[in-house]
């Protein structure tokens, strides 16, 4: 963090995203033939599990919600090792981010976009959901809007899709002014000597003052000599 002046990110799922469990369930893969090996190899990535979603994604009767639990992966197909190690990982990265320990994070969300963001299971089957709470807080389409940025990080939003978001015109903007930020010195100027001068004065009269911030390095007369004022 120390070495890091700003982490810019555009659409990262930092709580998840709900799009995972399903994965984990069964694959959308367009090719019918491909689906069963796309989600057995998808189980097997740990990073993939790094996107499980937190909070309480998962919605149960009543309205309710709860987080979600290596019981529930698992019955997906997923593996409970690779969840728990997960969840170890999320826990020491939110401890960091509390603690101040981290770089300054600068975050673009996707919006308006049909995004799945909670969950509901029932006798092992899962079932995507859109809204969050009586809410439907559209994503990116894929990272759900209240997932893309650290809790307590300030966010901006931009509505595309989390494919788009690195192409469009106005998140490249965005990330050119942030790169390209810098301090400003003092307001209207950057120090030394200035020129304070009345907005009248008669003709061949002109008090000058000099207001010098550091060791002034010319005279009034190197800067006026003899010659008559204009009018």
């Amino acid at each position: 963090a120390d070495l890091v002046r700003e982490v810019i990110t555009l659409g990262t799922p930092f709580g998840g995203a709900s799009k995972t469990v399903i994965a984990f369930a069964h694959s959308d893969a367009p090719l019918p033939w491909l689906r069963a090996t796309t989600r057995d190899i998808t189980r097997t990535f740990p990073g993939v599990y790094d996107l499980i979603p937190s909070g309480e994604p998962v919605v149960v009767p009543g309205g309710h919600t709860r987080a979600l639990e290596p019981d529930d992966i698992e019955s997906t197909g997923g593996k409970r090792t690779l969840t728990v190690e997960a969840f170890e990982r999320r826990q020491q990265f939110n401890e960091l981010i509390a603690n101040g320990r981290t770089a300054n994070y600068r975050t673009l969300t996707g919006t308006h976009q049909h995004t799945i963001s909670t969950l509901s299971f029932d006798n092992g089957t899962v079932t995507p959901r859109f809204e969050t709470g009586a809410l439907d807080r559209r994503g990116d389409g894929t990272v759900p809007n209240l997932s893309a940025s650290p809790q307590g990080i300030p966010r901006q939003f931009l509505p595309q899709s989390h494919g788009a978001l690195t192409r469009s015109p106005e998140a490249l903007a965005m990330v050119e002014s942030l790169l390209t930020d810098t301090e400003l010195g003092r307001p209207l100027g950057t120090g030394g000597v200035g020129i304070d001068a009345p907005e009248l004065a008669e003709p061949g009269m002109i008090p000058v003052q000099l207001d010098a911030t550091n060791e002034p390095t010319v005279s009034v007369e190197e800067l006026f000599d003899d010659r008559p004022a204009r009018q």
